[in-house]
């Protein structure tokens, strides 16, 4: 860990010194404020380091030539620090460590956007797109606190990794598209604009996927991306439905560990994703925004039922099968308050699935954001957030019969805090909290309290 950790300490350390500067009290080129005075300086956004989208800028004009071709480049460091105070039911917990420690987590993301119809006369409406993920740790969770959630979205397996490679094209004046590659499910399924600013990875890719789908069924989502087709249609701006069929087995972290082994295997069934939405408000931006979702998931592969698996393990009975996993969904994301720079946004998720197949049957999360409520710095956001993943009482006695676990299953709990600044329009740095009440969701482990510190940098 500490070869890693170095690079983000200094980083980090040397972010709370600028913070104090004049220079970062806010992030806009030039105040709208009434009486404000115009900058002496001769500099414009494209070469002034503190007020330029990017840290590296126009690249001497590369930049702007490659997007005039169609090609777009936008790498992000994303870097943090986690420590756990204390609580937790991981490896630290029961080996007498009481679960403290340090966790580091890494993660450049470099994307590539290509849009052929300025590549090629006549083509319209055709893109590509590829980003690959260098991810570096080791991370908090789980080892420290044994939760299912994992307090760090961007915690992953140490590698190179290529995520997605997709071609999508449009149709029927962008109101039909059609996309095919390696995709992600949860780039386009079941999100929030307001839960995007926390750090715990379920309030992305909530427990009803990620604690359910286990190896070798894992689910599209981060770090992991699966051959698939997407279909989304949306005949008015303010209407949308969509549905993804992507192959049932991304593999492990650790068996796929380069992202290149392009599994398709009609044995590990198939992921199926449906989302119908309403946007509000979506032709009036100067209206409130918001977003009501209500999707479904469906894996096609044979699972078979807690009880069976029981009745098999305790020599009572044989393996059964159930069927399908499914579950359903909702979201409610809403602007409730905009008034110049400042807003304030509440969300929601909830989910449910088969409780005789699944070991999270109940999940829910909902939280709030307040932006630009300080004075000299309308980027900063501030926000509370609470998630619970409520485990199946098929799952628990399955676990309590293997003697898998000595208490049963109950739920995990996780309470956020976290307040972004915008140093730069390129540069942002995070403070975050988190308690995790009943890590794992073992009735009786202890709770957990973690302090984090997260900064990103757009290059």
């Amino acid at each position: 860990m500490k070869q890693h950790a170095f690079p983000a300490v200094a980083v980090l350390g040397l972010a709370f010194q600028l913070l104090s500067l004049p220079v970062f009290a806010g992030t806009e080129v030039v105040s709208t404020k009434a009486g404000a005075q115009a900058s002496t300086a001769p500099s414009t956004e494209a070469d002034d380091l503190w007020h330029r989208d990017t840290l590296l800028g126009e690249l001497g004009g590369y930049r702007t030539k490659l997007s005039d071709h169609g090609i777009v480049i936008t790498p992000l460091f994303t870097a943090e620090l986690m420590g756990n105070l204390g609580g937790g039911s991981g490896a630290g917990y029961s080996s007498g460590g009481v679960g403290r420690g340090l966790g580091y987590a890494g993660l450049l993301n470099v994307p590539v956007d290509v849009d052929l119809s300025k590549m090629v006369d006549g083509w319209k409406g055709a893109t590509f797109h590829v980003n690959g993920l260098w991810t570096s740790g080791p991370g908090l969770s789980p080892p420290y606190l044994g939760d299912i959630g994992n307090t760090s979205n961007i915690q992953a397996y140490n590698t190179v990794r290529l995520q997605e490679l997709w071609f999508q094209q449009t149709f029927l004046e962008e109101k039909l598209s059609l996309r095919v590659g390696e995709m992600a499910a949860d780039a386009e399924f079941f999100t929030t604009s307001t839960g995007a600013l926390f750090l715990n990875s379920t309030f992305g890719a909530f427990t009803l996927l990620s604690a359910n789908l286990t190896n070798p069924y894992n689910p599209p989502s981060y770090p992991m991306a699966a051959p698939g087709v997407r279909l989304r249609a949306q005949p008015r701006s303010d209407v949308y439905v969509m549905a993804g069929i992507y192959d049932g087995n991304t593999e492990s972290q650790t068996a796929n560990k380069h992202g290149t082994d392009f599994h398709l295997n009609s044995e590990s069934g198939a992921a199926i994703f449906t989302e119908a939405g309403y946007l509000l408000n979506a032709d009036h931006a100067e209206r409130l925004q918001g977003a009501y979702k209500f999707g479904s998931f469906v894996h096609t592969h044979n699972w078979n039922s807690w009880q069976s698996q029981a009745a098999a393990a305790a020599g009572t009975g044989t393996k059964v099968s159930g069927g399908v996993d499914a579950l359903l969904y909702g979201v409610i994301d809403q602007q409730v308050y905009r008034r110049g720079d400042a807003a304030i946004s509440v969300y929601t998720r909830a989910g449910h699935g088969s409780a005789d197949r699944n070991a999270v049957d109940w999940y829910v999360d909902g939280g709030f954001n307040f932006a630009g409520f300080v004075p000299d710095r309308e980027k900063d956001v501030f926000g509370v957030a609470v998630t619970r993943s409520s485990f199946s009482g098929n799952y628990s006695d399955y676990q309590l019969t293997t003697g898998a676990a000595a208490n049963p299953y109950v739920a995990e709990t996780t309470i956020e805090a976290t307040y972004r600044f915008q140093l730069t329009p390129w540069w942002t740095l995070q403070p975050d909290y988190q308690h995790i009440f009943t890590p794992g969701g073992i009735d009786g482990a202890k709770d957990a309290d973690v302090l984090g510190l997260r900064t990103s940098v757009a290059f």
